[in-house]
């Protein structure tokens, strides 16, 4: 311990004078009153140094070798796999994966800009298989090569909703966004086409982001269950028209039930817009327009 005193008494003579005065005041303290000055002295060299380690015990060390600044991720290698199989004629629109159990590092990093490079691709089209070498370059120069295995699979874009729709919500265009699926996870049913889902509204409610079926969205009714309407029966060279009342909801096009209110007969017609309907051509059903019925030449 002497020793350990002696040298750091010796190690720092140009602070001694600065430390001495504090030592002295320290010395008033009643619990360290018969302490001899020089133990003092180094009570307090010892108290400086405690302070300075605290103070740059969280400062990193200059020696740390740099981190990589640049990486190529498994996101960014099975995108330009993708569309390498693409060129090579796997299909239209593809998305490739990977073998391997932890993507979640990047797949390589470096000092330098780097990007990947597809060479010596293969695939098996029957059984979605694919083998490559990945090529990461710096620039026009190789900086290493891995070799990779994989699988892929055909995607579609299909349309989809942003947000929840009700039975009686049209859909607009803003509701509507379009994303990919996996050609062999979507059915022979579904809405490929934007356009097929603008302006309809849903049978029921439909959940967003997933393929909807055809048959899961109609044209709004223009004609709504209850409704007064007039309705028009053609024949050659004359129109009958008369009151009614739908029996359902109906689009335009849409063919409804209509009762007479004169007769209280129930036809079948087409919905022509909100106010009017088309007696379907049978012969039968033209002898229920009777009673208040108007004829037109």
């Amino acid at each position: 311990m002497i020793r350990l005193y002696l040298f750091l008494f010796l190690s720092f003579p140009r602070r001694r004078e600065s430390l001495y005065p504090f030592a002295q005041a320290v010395k008033e303290i009643p619990a360290f009153a018969g302490m001899t000055n020089v133990r003092m002295y180094f009570l307090v060299v010892f108290a400086f140094f405690a302070f300075t380690v605290a103070a740059y015990a969280d400062e990193p060390l200059s020696m740390n070798a740099p981190k990589p600044l640049f990486q190529v991720t498994y996101s960014d290698a099975e995108d330009a796999i993708g569309r390498a199989l693409a060129e090579k004629g796997a299909g239209t629109k593809l998305s490739a994966s990977i073998r391997g159990d932890n993507k979640s590092e990047p797949i390589f990093s470096y000092a330098k800009p780097v990007n990947v490079e597809i060479r010596g691709l293969t695939f098996d089209k029957a059984n979605n298989k694919w083998a490559a070498n990945l090529f990461f370059l710096s620039g026009s120069d190789v900086v290493t090569a891995i070799p990779s295995t994989g699988q892929f699979e055909e995607m579609v874009e299909v349309p989809v909703l942003r947000r929840e729709v009700h039975n009686g919500d049209v859909i607009k265009d803003s509701d509507v966004e379009v994303r990919d699926f996996p050609l062999s996870r979507t059915r022979s049913d579904i809405v490929t086409d934007i356009s097929d889902l603008i302006g309809k509204s849903p049978m029921r409610g439909i959940s967003p982001n997933r393929p909807i079926r055809q048959q899961e969205v109609a044209l709004p009714p223009v004609i709504k269950k209850n409704r007064m309407v007039e309705m028009r029966y053609n024949a050659p060279g004359m129109q009958i028209t008369t009151n009614g009342q739908a029996m359902d909801d109906g689009a335009k096009g849409d063919v409804i039930s209509v009762r007479n209110t004169t007769s209280r007969k129930v036809v079948r017609a087409v919905v022509e817009d909100a106010n009017t309907v088309t007696i379907i051509s049978q012969d039968s059903q033209t002898s229920q327009l009777t009673g208040g019925d108007h004829a037109a030449n």
